[in-house]
């Protein structure tokens, strides 16, 4: 699979387990990558997601809740009984102020800004747990929300606000942690090189009909020895295709 492929399924990945309480299923990991992952990548995959405080599992299975720490937890109970005095909308009070919002009324994008910082609440505990605090999460999202609801003029009907707004948030969340987690970026760099020499050495021994040496897959890779055995330190010497008695 190629690289830039492989990082979008991977992104699609982390946002759809995000949806539902970091959690997802092998299966749905598979559908994804549309099968094409090997035993090696899939755990690679698996263990990426768990650095991000993501689950894996079967279909049925329980979830767990997110757990906060001290600072978080005093932080939250002190926010939401901030915004608690927030008039709640029904839902067609809701959708009269995506309509004016639409049209570019400001004062129905303020309202409807007010009736979102809960859902933002929601969605900053699931990112929870990766190195930045629930505060700074919950500020980074709701910046995100005032940007997406100035960015409405990309949004083309009334059903199409909720996901629009929920994506800005999380958008600006992700790039939070982003920031803050330079060894997640280099993990993900790596989980991407593991990928795409595994696929590389896949494709060698099927045609060489055996287990192919690191010289030729970083001759047929443009992969540098040095990170081939990176990768092969990293994933316990267990990259199917690659000889590595006489290497390693």
């Amino acid at each position: 699979m190629e690289e830039i492929l492989f990082k979008d399924r991977l992104s699609e990945t982390v946002r759809k387990a995000r949806l539902h309480q970091n959690f997802i299923t092998r299966e749905e990991i598979e559908e994804l990558f549309e099968n094409s992952l090997s035993p090696e990548q899939t755990t690679l995959v698996e263990d990426y997601l768990k650095g991000l405080g993501i689950q894996t599992g079967i279909s049925g299975e329980e979830v767990e809740e997110p757990v906060l720490d001290g600072p978080d937890v005093s932080f939250l109970q002190m926010y939401l009984d901030e915004i608690a005095g927030l008039s709640k909308l029904s839902d067609e009070e809701l959708r009269g102020l995506k309509q004016a919002a639409l049209l570019g009324d400001e004062e129905a994008k303020h309202e409807l800004a007010n009736s979102y910082l809960p859902k933002v609440v929601e969605i900053a505990k699931l990112y929870t747990g990766q190195g930045v605090p629930l505060e700074d999460l919950i500020g980074e999202g709701n910046i995100g929300l005032m940007m997406g609801l100035e960015l409405l003029s990309c949004v083309e009907s009334v059903d199409e606000v909720e996901g629009h707004l929920g994506k800005m948030v999380m958008d600006a969340m992700d790039a939070a942690i982003a920031r803050g987690n330079e060894d997640l970026e280099f993990d993900r760099r790596m989980l991407l090189k593991v990928s795409q020499i595994a696929d590389k050495a896949k494709e060698l021994s099927e045609i060489f009909c055996r287990d192919v040496t690191i010289s030729e897959i970083s001759k047929e890779s443009c992969v540098p020895e040095e990170e081939i055995l990176q990768a092969l330190e990293m994933t316990g010497n267990k990259i199917e295709g690659i000889m590595v008695d006489t290497e390693v």
